[in-house]
């Protein structure tokens, strides 16, 4: 009830922060490109469908095994439409998830391209010194054979050869440097903006997913420990499917939100090892100084997905939950035995 209220009542503030995630997700796009847009779509309508869908057929499915034994068992309520507003309760949650996971979703494909620009900028580097290298190769192969040729002293092309050499050398590396700098100063720009837009998301997610992370705790700790007591009991094949079926709903609201977020903090740090490799290559002054900029925001400015502070949004807090949940059901079993 709780939960729900909460997503509720800070919609209208969520909605401001995902506007201007929003804009500045249309800024990255103009920087560094717009990519298709089906795969994004394709994941959202895929997310929401499964998602919506499992969680009305096992609703529908938990309403009916209570009717079915509400015509067995006398309850001391209205019965099973008391339990009705849940599975609605249930929707509006879910649906904040899915707007969660999109929305980190979008940002972890803008950190893709990223780092797709910087892994061509480190294979054009490599490409160039390797064009280089048979450049010099070729004029001192010519060098070599115009001296085999003519068998004279007197010809000395050595000097004409490093003449042209150093020319080449020279007009190569300023256009590259050039280059280089402008394409590294617009991905500055570009992971500075990300970085703003995973703020934006902290800030109007925040207390959902302290909300959320909470109400899975509690839900993985009670429903998996009502699936062990049904299973021991004798009771139809049905309440134990709609139990299960719980147990998959819990464990997927958590993964909604914990996988995307994994997924783009590993893209921030996929970012910072390709920075490295840049910063290790042979560039000129300027270039190198943009890259150490650009080194610095990623050490200061590092991308990390939370619930109000408290707690990082990663792998590790499903299996924080999961050794909770095991700890909790084992302190039940023994008390009750």
């Amino acid at each position: 009830m709780s939960l729900t209220v909460v997503c509720i009542v800070g919609s209208p503030f969520r909605w401001k922060s995902l506007q201007l995630v929003i804009n500045k997700l249309i800024e990255v796009d103009k920087k560094i490109g717009v990519s298709s847009t089906k795969k994004a779509r394709r994941f959202t309508i895929c997310l929401t469908i499964c998602s919506l869908v499992y969680l009305w057929f096992n609703s529908s499915l938990d309403f009916y095994s209570w009717s079915r034994k509400a015509k067995s068992q006398t309850f001391a309520d209205k019965g099973p439409i008391n339990y009705a507003p849940l599975y609605v309760m249930y929707t509006v949650i879910i649906s904040a998830e899915i707007q969660y996971s999109v929305a980190t979703y979008n940002i972890g494909q803008r950190l893709v391209r990223l780092n797709s620009s910087l892994k061509s900028m480190l294979d054009t580097n490599n490409t160039n010194n390797s064009n280089n290298d048979d450049a010099i190769g070729y004029f001192r192969k010519f060098s070599e054979t115009a001296n085999d040729i003519g068998g004279k002293k007197g010809w000395n092309i050595t000097p004409k050869r490093q003449l042209v050499l150093g020319s080449y050398r020279l007009s190569r590396k300023m256009d590259e440097s050039k280059t280089y700098v402008n394409s590294i100063s617009e991905l500055i720009m570009v992971h500075s903006l990300l970085c703003d837009t995973v703020s934006l998301i902290n800030t109007a997610f925040g207390v959902v997913l302290l909300a959320v992370t909470i109400s899975c705790l509690l839900h993985l700790i009670i429903t998996p420990y009502f699936l062990i007591v049904q299973a021991n009991e004798k009771h139809e094949w049905i309440f134990l499917v709609v139990q299960a079926g719980w147990c998959i709903i819990h464990i997927s609201r958590m993964l909604i939100i914990v996988q995307p977020s994994y997924s783009t903090v590993a893209e921030g740090k996929r970012t910072a090892t390709l920075v490295s490799q840049l910063l290790s290559c042979c560039f000129e002054a300027d270039v190198r100084r943009e890259l150490e900029i650009f080194s610095l925001q990623l050490l200061h400015r590092p991308l990390e997905f939370s619930a109000c502070g408290l707690f990082s949004l990663d792998r590790n807090l499903i299996t924080s939950v999961r050794i909770l949940d095991y700890s909790y059901e084992k302190q039940m079993h023994l008390s009750n035995t």
